[in-house]
């Protein structure tokens, strides 16, 4: 399957049934528990950047605490999202100057303690992380070429 016949897979059926028909939590790193984001930054530094999605272990959204990332997608609370993503599956793929160029794209934020070892999403983007993460084991297992890159996302970087 290449690139664009998955893009074409995703405008024509749901995410959530793409993910019960192919078992991509048989994908152990899918399994794993969404950690807390432990504190607040106090000092950091903000770039603009790209992110592995396979390295985010976390968020600051209380809401999603100690879920798996199965239980997570399966439970959204509000599923616009999932909609749009049949619509424009190509936003998960777009380079950072598509990103950064758009005013009408929503900004994705993360944060890193480790110098970009472990991301957390830190404010905006919960519910499309959660997507991207499922795209891309989805698209690796059925293309075996996924890139699992979000680019032109916001980086903090903690100097605490």
């Amino acid at each position: 399957m290449t690139k664009q016949e998955f893009i074409d897979l995703l405008k024509n059926q749901p995410l959530l049934e793409l993910i019960a028909k192919y078992k991509i939590y048989d994908d152990t790193t899918l399994l794993l528990n969404i950690q807390k984001l432990a504190f607040k930054p106090t000092n950091y530094n903000l770039s603009i950047g790209n992110v592995d999605v396979r390295k985010i272990i976390g968020t600051d959204h209380p809401d999603y605490h100690g879920n798996s990332w199965e239980f997570t997608i399966n439970n959204l609370k509000r599923n616009v999202n999932l909609n749009r993503l049949m619509n424009f599956p190509e936003y998960y793929y777009l380079t950072s100057a598509e990103r950064n160029n758009n005013s009408l794209i929503r900004k994705l934020s993360y944060i890193t303690f480790d110098n970009g070892k472990s991301y957390y999403i830190y404010g905006d983007g919960n519910h499309r992380t959660i997507i991207a993460k499922h795209i891309f084991a989805l698209e690796n297992m059925l293309t075996g070429n996924a890139n699992h890159i979000l680019y032109g996302v916001e980086i903090m970087l903690a100097n605490d």
